[in-house]
């Protein structure tokens, strides 16, 4: 509180301050709300507002407010940035709600209970039981239905589902190891063949798995929810022990929190967004935006994502979504002391799960020249934990723990290229990480094991360091796949399962690898695993410089061992 007092003497004495409170009146002057005493209710009045460098708009303290607060145009400048702050002397940040409670529950037949919805904002993205995420209906309850005669991208057989009504359901698809594709039903026909729209991401194997998701007739399991569009009605079946009378439960229905467009030198700091059913703060063509000390917890797409350039994500903390925590994309991007949580986890789906996208689920993702991702927590996520691109870019001293909870193939670092030729990625620095305990989930993919990797630069990644990190705990350590000119040095790799770092040149890359280099790393592993695996399709070809690397042996740490840890400064 003293951080944010202090904020606001330097930022806001520089302009007029606008007070919201839920206690407030919208037909209130601008002038009015000038004043703490008569703030505005709602966010409405601000749309009408021509803010201007060095204003304010103050949320009360405490306070939720159900909406958005969508803003465009703003342009502040570095000296007087427009503010979004707090004010008052309540407890706690004010917090933008994009949920509505749900009060009016009646007990149908069975277990079921409904409840109306209280606008008709639907369709409903996520319902929220004491702030959780409960499952959305689904089929089957657990675990995966086989494909069964697969057509390429387009079509499946259904027969394994029960008679019901399935069109407009959401189906999700195991269409690569690492995908799980969400995609709408746009035809059911009489032998049970299934059509979706727009095609799959990769091709559908016989086998492999899915489920089908958002319907009332998925519903399957204590726990679950469904929307009935037709009669506007949220369903639920509550778990044992649950009576939605003496429960906070309510449905996601607002697109976004913050949602600004077409501004620069914004400054966002201390605010809560909790529940929106796509994004918690939405930034489109939009620089020099900051965000300090925020909480974005539980919307169902990603909680903030920011496309342009200079803008950072600083001391922030992310919960619960499932296409990814933070995104970031546009130049000198900097995302720095956050933490990011429970992205992607599957118990936590809505009807459209990770979205309609391909290898959704990620932690952090930067899209930045000359990016910084640094001393940020990123714990629990379903598929990659940071995922960046661009040139020169620093990945340094975060802490990456459990990644790939739900997706498969996948890391707690992870990049790749379309092109050697491309500059993506060329100049990175990857250092000073911890890295651990990624776990990979091969559920729908028959014949796979779990794989996730720790540091994991893949096809066409190159001209990268990768130095002084910590990786433990994960399928490989570091994994060089189809890479060119990566140096690989004073890293600690430690108790991983498969190899602590592999070189691999495989088919899917024709060309000649080189200049690959793994030098002064400390190895620590069992003496039944190969340390270092290098492995190559061709014949006689050297895809790395191996050389000065010390081996430990699991247990068995001497003289030797501790010497090397020394000097990679462990």
């Amino acid at each position: 509180m003293i951080l944010s007092a202090w904020f606001l003497v330097l930022y806001c004495l520089g302009g007029a301050s606008y007070h919201v409170a839920t206690d407030g009146d919208d037909d209130r002057s601008p002038l009015q709300a000038q004043n703490p005493s008569t703030p505005w209710k709602s966010f409405e009045p601000l749309r009408k507002l021509a803010l201007q460098p060095g204003d304010c708009v103050l949320l009360h303290r405490g306070d939720v407010f159900r909406g958005s607060m969508a803003l465009k145009g703003l342009r502040g400048n570095p000296d007087a940035p427009v503010v979004i702050a707090s004010y008052g002397a309540g407890s706690g940040m004010p917090v933008i709600s994009g949920a509505v409670p749900l009060r009016d529950w009646t007990r149908g037949s069975g277990r079921i209970w409904s409840c109306p919805l209280p606008s008709s904002d639907g369709p409903v993205a996520r319902l929220l039981v004491d702030g959780i995420p409960q499952t959305a209906a689904r089929l089957p309850a657990t675990g995966w239905f086989p494909f069964r005669k697969a057509e390429k991208d387009s079509a499946f057989s259904g027969d394994t589902l029960p008679k019901g009504n399935w069109m407009g359901a959401w189906v999700h698809l195991r269409s690569q190891a690492w995908n799980l594709d969400a995609r709408r039903i746009s035809g059911v026909d009489s032998t049970g063949r299934i059509t979706f729209a727009p095609k799959s991401n990769g091709r559908l194997n016989n086998g492999w798995g899915w489920f089908i998701s958002g319907v009332p007739a998925a519903l399957s399991a204590p726990g679950q929810w469904a929307y009935d569009s037709a009669s506007q009605r949220v369903l639920w079946w509550p778990k044992p022990g649950q009576k939605p009378s003496s429960l906070h439960v309510e449905a996601a229905v607002i697109p976004h929190g913050i949602q600004l467009a077409d501004s620069r030198w914004v400054e966002i700091d201390g605010i809560g967004v909790k529940g929106q059913s796509q994004i918690g703060i939405f930034g489109q063509k939009v620089e020099h935006v900051t965000l300090r000390r925020c909480r974005m917890e539980m919307p169902d797409q990603w909680g903030v994502h920011l496309e342009g350039a200079g803008n950072t994500v600083e001391n922030c903390f992310l919960r619960g979504s499932e296409c990814g925590g933070l995104w970031m994309m546009g130049p000198k991007a900097r995302i720095l002391h956050d933490t990011v949580e429970d992205i992607n986890r599957l118990e936590w789906f809505g009807p459209r799960g990770q979205g309609g996208g391909g290898s959704e689920g990620r932690g952090i993702s930067m899209n930045s020249d000359s990016g910084l991702v640094s001393g940020n927590e990123v714990h629990r996520i379903g598929y990659n934990g940071i995922v960046f691109g661009g040139l020169a870019v620093v990945i340094d001293s975060n802490h990456v723990d459990s990644a790939c909870t739900t997706s498969n193939d996948c890391a707690g670092i992870y990049h790749w290229s379309t092109s050697f030729d491309a500059p993506t990625g060329a100049g990175t620095v990857i250092e000073n990480n911890w890295v651990g305990r990624t776990q990979g989930n091969s559920g729908g993919c028959p014949g796979s094991t779990p794989a996730g990797h720790g540091i994991y630069l893949d096809d066409r990644s190159h001209d990268m360091v990768v130095r002084g990190n910590q990786v433990i705990g994960n399928e490989r350590g570091i994994f060089l796949h189809n890479t060119r000119n990566v140096r690989v040095i004073r890293n600690l790799v430690r108790a991983n399962r498969s190899h602590q770092i592999s070189i691999v040149h495989d088919g899917i890359v024709p060309e000649e690898l080189h200049g690959n280099v793994v030098d002064s790393n400390l190895v620590i592993s069992s003496d039944t695993l190969v340390p270092i695996e290098v492995r190559s399709e061709r014949a006689g070809e050297k895809i790395v410089e191996n050389v000065g690397n010390w081996r430990c042996q699991e247990g068995a740490m001497d003289r030797n061992c501790n010497q090397a840890l020394e000097r990679i400064g462990r």
